[in-house]
This record gives C-alpha cells, sequence and structure tokens, in this order.
C-alpha cells in the first residue's frame, strides 16, 4: 500500500543516516543512502521510511554515551523534536534490540533519578520506567528496583 510520505521524515532520514555515518566514521556516498532505505522496503510507502528512521535513530542512540541523563531525556523521556516524538516507541523498540540497551539505559535513568535534584527529572525517569516495563521483564525489574528505592 502506498501511503503518503511527509518530505521532513525522508529529510531527517536523511540527515540522521549522514549523522550516523559520520559518528561511525564512514565515508558518506549518497547512492548508498538510498541501497540502505529500500533494505526496509519500497521507496513508495510511507512504512519503509518509518522503518529506516527509526532504526537509524535506535542506531544514533546505541552509539550514544548512555549514561548521560541529557540523552535519556532527549530521546526517550522528553524528546522535542516532531519525528522523535510522533516515532518514539518505535525508535524505543528498535534500540531495544541492541544487546547493551538495557544497561545503557539503567546506567541513564539511575543518573537521572538519583543524580538530579530536579523533581522534573525524577517524575521524567518514573514516566519513562514505567513506559519500559510494557517491553519485556528486564525493564519490568530495572523499574521495580528502582521504584523501590526513594530519591
Amino acid at each position: 500500500m502506498v501511503g503518503t510520505i511527509p518530505l521532513n521524515l525522508k529529510r531527517e532520514t536523511y540527515n540522521s543516516w549522514k549523522f550516523l555515518g559520520r559518528l561511525d566514521g564512514y565515508f558518506l556516498q549518497p547512492r548508498l543512502f538510498w541501497a540502505e532505505i529500500r533494505r526496509y522496503g519500497s521507496l513508495d510507502e510511507a512504512v519503509t521510511w518509518q522503518k529506516a528512521y527509526a532504526t537509524i535513530r535506535a542506531s544514533i542512540a546505541a552509539s550514544a554515551m548512555w549514561d548521560n541523563p541529557t540523552i535519556l531525556k532527549e530521546l526517550f523521556c522528553r524528546p522535542d523534536n516532531g519525528l522523535m516524538v510522533e516515532y518514539n516507541d518505535l525508535i524505543l523498540e528498535e534500540y531495544l534490540k541492541f544487546p547493551e540497551a538495557m544497561d545503557h539505559i539503567k546506567a541513564g535513568l539511575e543518573e537521572l533519578y538519583f543524580g538530579s535534584d530536579l523533581d522534573e527529572d525524577h517524575q521524567a525517569a518514573i514516566a519513562f520506567l514505567k513506559r519500559l516495563a510494557k517491553y519485556s521483564s528486564d525493564c519490568g525489574s530495572i523499574a521495580g528496583e528502582m521504584l523501590a528505592i526513594p530519591a
């Protein structure tokens, strides 16, 4: 099924792909971008672009320093970019496929929850923990551990 593909989704997918390439130290060639997107399906389908965007953003998250609570807040607790908000669940699902994801999330949440004096950071951490609990028992156990300990 062919759907309308928002131009900003294509643009942000491309910009995210370029950023990831630079982060990973690759020499970027635009023709490789199209090949990369085709891995997710037809270029004429919106779902292809959504999946590509989410996977690329998740890869960027996996390459970032996850013990930095600012990154955690910006990506999953309180994203402010329209596409990051719209596709946040899909990005999180893709990110959780990385083997180190839960360790990075746990470290970031502990810093956000215990290392901050701001109530908004504590509330963001708790809300994200509750959101994580629906994904796996690992997420639920981390949520249980942290919610049982007063800040």
